[in-house]
């Protein structure tokens, strides 16, 4: 039997999700590409490698949509549910394949947007929209922190016109807010901000979110008496817009910002950041065929600097295109075209760490094809990677699947065994 593993399902590529006040955050923005030279693959082995930087970008950006709808304060639009024809569950281990400090960097964002102190703080922020809503002016809520160590503040306005749109601000302040230890004995001490701005029309005709996060997160060891070990600071400014109605609707995204986090034991940083990312995605429902596409430009990367190195990649997304069609029959086609263009500074290529653009192509006739939302690797179609050719279990191999350049090919038998990582590891 065909093991169905995890590898080129692109689905969720900007998928639309909610981030505090129903803002989606997405990947993309100016393309990258100046200048840089499209890398052509020696043998089929390496363009499998090379594909994942694809499969990577998309789970990133998956997994930050799904940790930013968590911390929502806003109900969703009715008619269009976020991350319709994304993937269901997240995973941030393909992110290894291009730098395993790139995914614990993302990984540590995710965290950091998560703690207690601010999953606290925004629920009680949601749950107070309905005392906003009442209020002539502001509402005010302080609270103590988890274990009654420092304080958050919530102020909430609520400017709505009844029968036209709903309208509000909630801004949430941290002071020194502490977090009880985790299973491994560290707590976290945060200080900052989180500023949500939500507008909808009546019967979501339009919308506009706003939001910015800024926080810091001073890491304690309690086993290790209380030492000062770690040093966390996210911050990003996320815009989102969207207007149709209940079966067909479009938006645009955008978002800067980074995640650093200095490691004062090793005495290193990491920074993962993402700059002027901007998203266009539409949604059609025409039932019961379901259709959405996102296109993506953009920037993200990693800078990451210690006593012996500095290291930056970055990777930029020129109108990389992912559409997924679901059929009646609850199968899934997919199709991906665009770029995807690395940059590693220094050079890294004597390691197999190539910089260079990526150009993925996807046929109209031949989609990646799933048969339902649950397969995370296609069960038939071709994918062009620059100068490789990729058949999934095609009339040729229905076994296989096939990588192909020039003259020369090679099978595998499932997704996960082309899991090489852009380095070839």
């Amino acid at each position: 039997m065909r093991r169905k593993s995890r590898f080129m399902k692109l689905a969720s590529m900007l998928s639309v999700s909610v981030l505090l006040v129903g803002l989606i955050i997405s990947c993309g923005s100016n393309s990258s590409d100046n200048g840089t030279q499209s890398v052509t693959y020696s043998d089929p082995t390496e363009a499998a490698n090379g594909a994942s930087s694809a499969k990577a970008s998309v789970d990133m950006t998956s997994a930050m949509s799904e940790a930013a709808a968590g911390l929502s304060s806003s109900s969703n639009p009715s008619g269009y549910a976020p991350g319709k024809g994304g993937a269901k569950t997240t995973d941030t281990s393909s992110i290894a394949n291009i730098d395993p400090k790139l995914k614990k960097l993302v990984d540590g964002m995710l965290a950091s947007m998560k703690t207690p102190a601010v999953r606290n703080a925004v629920s009680k922020a949601r749950a107070s929209k309905a005392k906003v809503s009442m209020s002539p002016g502001a509402f005010t809520l302080t609270s103590s922190c988890t274990d009654s160590s420092g304080t958050f503040t919530i102020t909430g306005t609520d400017t709505s016109v009844a029968g036209t749109y709903v309208e509000y601000t909630v801004d949430i302040r941290f002071d020194s807010c502490k977090d009880l230890p985790d299973a491994f004995g560290i707590y976290s001490v945060t200080t900052g901000t989180i500023h949500a701005y939500d507008k909808e029309m009546a019967g979501n005709a339009a919308n506009t979110r706003n939001a910015t996060i800024d926080l810091t997160a001073e890491k304690y060891d309690s086993l290790n008496l209380n030492a000062h070990v770690k040093t966390d600071v996210v911050k990003g400014t996320f815009n989102a817009t969207d207007s149709g109605t209940a079966t067909s609707r479009s938006g645009r995204n955008t978002a800067n910002g980074s995640f650093s986090e200095t490691d004062l034991i090793n005495n290193e940083t990491g920074t993962f950041y993402f700059t002027n990312m901007t998203g266009d995605w539409t949604w059609d429902f025409a039932s019961p065929v379901e259709t959405v596409t996102n296109t993506a430009n953009g920037n993200f990367g990693l800078n990451f600097v210690n006593a012996s190195q500095t290291l930056t990649l970055n990777i930029g997304l020129s109108n990389l295109q992912n559409k997924l069609r679901t059929n009646t029959d609850a199968s899934i086609d997919q199709w991906v075209n665009g770029s995807v263009t690395i940059t590693w500074t220094p050079d890294l290529s004597i390691f197999g760490c190539r910089s260079g653009r990526i150009t993925f192509t996807t046929a109209d006739a031949t989609p990646l094809h799933y048969l339902s939302n649950l397969d995370t690797c296609p069960d038939s179609g071709t994918l062009q990677v620059n100068n490789a050719t990729i058949v999934y279990y095609g009339p040729d191999d229905p076994n296989n699947i096939v990588i192909t350049v020039g003259a020369v090919s090679v099978v595998r038998p499932d997704c996960s065994s082309m899991e090489g990582g852009i380095c070839g590891n």
